[in-house]
């Protein structure tokens, strides 16, 4: 029903195959906080390890432990169910004491690390995600082989990872329904799974299209532009040699929006690009406009940092960083044609 996952490849639909998460030991992720913590104040920040359980399934156990409302918890990033996650959840306490935090545990999950701050941990707030990969049973190892170096050197498309849209891409189907038939979703939490997976749908088509073009990682006349590491944007009306550069030295990338309210600030080829991809989807850009949704931008290229590999027979073990956001998948589907252990 939707083409959530019939996406262009940067450097070819890989022809090597492997398994993928056939343990959480295989993949494991570790946040980075963007802040440092004060070590006072009236939220309680408890650094978590959690096993077979999602980030939303965490808090409702943390919450029926200490027996107060999920609604003072709060959250930085949704971590996967299938991985070994490191995460940092807050917990609004102000005057409370709560005893022996670091001991907090209950089935799937444990506290490593806990320590106030002055101020409650908001979506979105990380530096970085780390990650450890193993992928087992790898076949064409050398053809694996070109590609790591490609993707050390030149980064991966900068999709939505295929769990942003459910299973089967239900989330989707709630979208529509939520955006387009009028029906109400009066759970928050889910509402907003909706709203993104709407526009996660968006950016990767642009993004799928540029691919095609092989654009995803040059700039075109009328670009946003994003500084790396940063949300920080300009519009690019005409490509000089200098943008150029600084793209091939990947301190630029040209960005595609999140759709929603604001101004329009691409223009000529990248505006007429995304205006052909987005023309069968205008009615759900007009309706997330509707629901006051604010517009963003989101890089199209994903550097792979700190990017390492070590290979134990037709195992692939890799370790890497990527920016606050942004999918190991990504990486993974540049890589090899991934069954699911």
């Amino acid at each position: 029903m939707f083409n959530y996952s019939n996406l262009a490849y940067a450097y070819g639909q890989p022809e090597a195959h492997g398994q993928l998460k056939n343990s959480p030991e295989d993949f494991i992720v570790e946040e980075q906080l963007g802040f440092s913590l004060t070590g006072e104040g009236e939220h309680l920040f408890l650094f978590i390890e959690k096993r077979g359980l999602n980030t939303e399934e965490v808090i409702k156990s943390l919450a029926r432990l200490l027996q107060r409302p999920a609604k003072t918890i709060s959250y930085a990033g949704l971590k996967d169910r299938q991985a070994t996650t490191r995460q940092w959840i807050s917990i609004h306490c102000p005057g409370e004491v709560i005893e022996n935090p670091d001991s907090l545990m209950a089935e799937g999950w444990r506290v490593l690390n806990s320590s106030r701050h002055n101020k409650k941990l908001k979506t979105g707030a990380l530096s970085a995600n780390t990650f450890q990969l193993v992928i087992r049973d790898i076949d064409l190892i050398d053809r694996v082989n070109l590609r790591l170096e490609q993707v050390k050197r030149f980064g991966v498309p900068n999709y939505f990872g295929e769990q942003r849209f459910g299973y089967q891409g239900q989330n989707l189907v709630k979208a529509q329904q939520l955006l387009l038939e009028n029906v109400k979703i009066k759970d928050r939490f889910l509402r907003g799974m909706y709203y993104s997976a709407a526009r996660s749908l968006l950016f990767n088509l642009i993004l799928s299209k540029r691919i095609e073009k092989q654009l995803w990682n040059k700039a075109i006349a009328g670009d946003v532009m994003q500084l790396s590491g940063t949300h920080s944007i300009f519009t690019a009306a005409e490509i000089d040699e200098e943008i150029i550069q600084r793209v091939n030295d990947m301190d630029l990338s040209p960005a595609a929006p999140l759709w929603g309210k604001g101004e329009e600030k691409a223009c000529g080829e990248a505006q007429a690009l995304q205006q052909s991809v987005l023309h069968d989807y205008q009615s759900w850009c007009d309706a997330l406009e509707r629901h006051d949704l604010q517009r963003a931008y989101r890089s199209l290229r994903l550097p792979v940092g700190d990017f390492s590999w070590q290979w134990s027979d037709n195992h692939l073990t890799m370790q890497f960083t990527l920016v606050a956001g942004s999918y190991a998948t990504s990486v993974v589907r540049e890589l090899v044609d991934v069954r699911a252990g």
